[in-house]
């Protein structure tokens, strides 16, 4: 008889009879009751080991902080955002108004109006272009006149050569090539009579100064001619005392060749204001109104 099954004590359990039990009975390995016992303390995760309070209190610092940097982005790219809507608006508020270049206006004027010269002639050209210059034109005010070239489509400023076409002139070819394709023409009223007729003009830019002042004076002796009509009203006759009757003058500080009848009354000159810019009017006066402009214009640029 086994002195154990008689004995009134019951034998007492401990962790080590625990594992030699088990170890002998289920054949259990040490790490697998070692797993066990950390599932029942970590209450699933049998690996992952429990944080200190020491850890906890540092891991919701990094998520604050964390937060406290993206926000901070947040808000920086916010701003940014709203900064670039109010400078946007604030750009568009304070823009100058866009400004529409003219390529044939040299200098600043009061007012423009076209002709549409497509199949006019030069009698029927000289006929519209005096309609338009005898209607008002305040004292001194500038008025640009366009002529244009309608198309199917399109509409454009008619070239030099397209103009002096019109007018049929005998004007050297070397002038003609010498003088840049846009060029501008108008009237200005008479600063020294509001109640009389405006006064032409046309303005040439030269590509080059040499063959440009050669040509006009070859130009000269068909000048009167080829121009005067737009110069002059049609009923006017006048005499020149010489065939070529240009004389050298001085207006404005600038060297000119005047045109004057036999009374001696100015009906056209021309002057060079730089060597890139050829001035043809009908009286003194303009002429000073022009160089004044340009000087202004040129001063201001």
């Amino acid at each position: 008889m086994n002195p154990e099954e008689n004995s009134p004590l019951k034998q007492i359990r401990t962790f080590q009879g625990d594992v030699a039990e088990a170890l002998k009975n289920q054949g259990e390995s040490v790490m697998s009751i070692r797993r066990a016992e950390l599932t029942k303390q970590g209450g699933g995760n049998e690996f992952a080991p429990q944080p200190t309070p020491q850890e906890e209190l540092e891991k919701k610092s990094r998520e604050k902080i964390i937060l406290l940097i993206v926000g901070t982005f947040i808000l920086i790219a916010l701003g940014g955002v709203g900064m670039w809507y109010a400078y946007s608006g604030y750009k568009e508020k304070t823009a100058l108004p866009t400004v529409i270049v003219i390529p044939n206006k040299f200098i600043s004027t009061e007012t423009s109006s076209e002709i549409n010269v497509s199949g006019l002639a030069r009698e029927t050209f000289f006929s519209a272009f005096n309609l338009e210059k005898n209607t008002e034109v305040k004292n001194a005010t500038l008025k640009q006149v366009q002529l244009i070239k309608d198309y199917a489509t399109t509409t454009r400023l008619i070239k030099t050569t397209e103009f002096f076409d019109i007018l049929n002139t005998k004007a050297p070819s070397s002038l003609i090539r010498a003088l840049n394709p846009m060029f501008m023409f108008g009237v200005i009223g008479d600063t020294s009579d509001a109640s009389s007729t405006p006064h032409t003009f046309i303005i040439f830019k030269s590509d080059s100064f040499e063959n440009t002042y050669a040509g006009m004076l070859g130009w000269e002796k068909n000048m009167s001619e080829d121009l005067l009509p737009l110069f002059v009203s049609e009923d006017i006759s006048l005499n020149f005392p010489s065939d070529t009757p240009f004389i050298d003058s001085t207006i404005q500080n600038k060297d000119a060749r005047t045109l004057k009848d036999t009374s001696g009354k100015t009906v056209m000159l021309y002057s060079f204001f730089d060597n890139n810019i050829l001035i043809i009017t009908d009286n003194e006066s303009s002429l000073r109104t022009l160089v004044i402009k340009l000087n202004a214009d040129k001063l201001s640029r």
